[in-house]
């Protein structure tokens, strides 16, 4: 039995499937190479982001995934899989408010004591 270990170097990659610009696997080895495991080492980079008004943290910036048979000593195509995950806390993301609207509404409110008076000022006494 020959034992070796290969490294793939994937460089920076985003979520979704990790495939080519022509919707081929990037990671690709001969059918016939069997495997009794495979790892997963990443970093989170940054490790805190938010989607549909919700940010997450992460707990860490690595994550590292080991795979293995589900059953006999090899993998299988198709059949071992897992799922990468991260554990963190999520919060929902109110946006503030922004603070030139607190300026624009005491202006206005200004603006309209001023005309006010103003109009008050111009009427003659009845």
């Amino acid at each position: 039995m020959i034992w070796s270990q290969e490294v793939f170097d994937l460089g920076n990659i985003g979520p979704g499937y990790l495939s080519d610009q022509n919707g081929n696997p990037i990671v690709q080895v001969p059918g016939d190479e069997l495997f009794d495991s495979a790892e997963f080492t990443a970093t989170l980079s940054p490790f805190t982001f938010a989607s549909g008004g919700t940010q997450f943290t992460a707990n860490s910036s690595s994550i590292d995934v080991v795979l293995l048979p589900s059953s006999g000593p090899t993998l299988t195509v198709d059949v071992d899989q897992t799922t990468i995950g991260v554990s963190g806390t999520g919060q929902v993301v109110t946006p503030e408010p922004s603070r030139g609207y607190g300026y624009l509404s005491a202006a206005l409110l200004g603006l309209a004591w001023w005309l006010q008076r103003r109009r008050s000022l111009s009427l003659p006494p009845s």
